[in-house]
């Protein structure tokens, strides 16, 4: 949700739209507020057109849990990076994942290069770009002034390796196919050894 979710300002609801070749992941979430499949799928044709998925979920005990913890409308230029007390140690991978899976990139080119890669904002940028450095994790950060965006980057598979094992580690939830990219990665490096 802190990626590609939506909070009405009106009403209770919160929305995650993603393109329809990841619906598999709103079924699993549908499932888990719904026990069925919910999931609406659409074109969006506000720029390109594309085929997209949308869970909606209407609960106003989520929605005012969201909005507390600093989740709210118009959220891309603003939202910041949910505190320790929010998240705490134990769930900053699974977070950090999600924020891959809605923000990020994992791109393996076909001479073996490696990067990973997140698009935020200056406030979650540096909050992640912290945090690498506190896993001794090397990363560069870059900003784009015409569009105003910050991204993070990875650009080494061995360093980019050590982020997303600690990231998979134990995870239950994903999308699966930046999940293939990482075991892509696990078996370049399992060769080049």
């Amino acid at each position: 949700f802190w990626a590609d979710g939506t909070i009405s300002k009106y009403g209770n609801g919160i929305s995650l739209r993603l393109h329809i070749q990841d619906r598999k992941i709103l079924v699993t979430l549908s499932k888990y507020f719904y026990n069925t499949d919910r999931i609406d799928d659409l074109i969006d044709d506000t720029g390109e057109t594309t085929s997209i998925s949308r869970l909606c979920v209407y609960s106003k005990h989520i929605k005012d849990r969201l909005l507390e913890i600093g989740l709210f409308s118009n959220k891309c230029k603003t939202v910041k990076f949910p505190s320790k007390e929010i998240i705490g140690d134990n769930l900053l991978p699974h977070f950090l994942r999600g924020l891959l899976d809605g923000d990020g990139c994992i791109c393996v080119r076909k001479s073996g290069r490696v990067t990973v890669d997140y698009t935020g904002n200056t406030f979650v940028i540096y909050s992640i770009y912290d945090i690498l450095s506190a896993k001794e994790i090397r990363s560069k950060v870059f900003h784009n002034k015409k569009k105003d965006s910050w991204s993070i980057q990875i650009n080494n598979r061995k360093e980019a390796l050590k982020f997303l094992d600690w990231i998979y580690l134990d995870s239950a939830i994903h999308l699966e196919r930046k999940y293939n990219k990482y075991l892509e990665i696990k078996q370049l490096e399992n060769d080049h050894l």
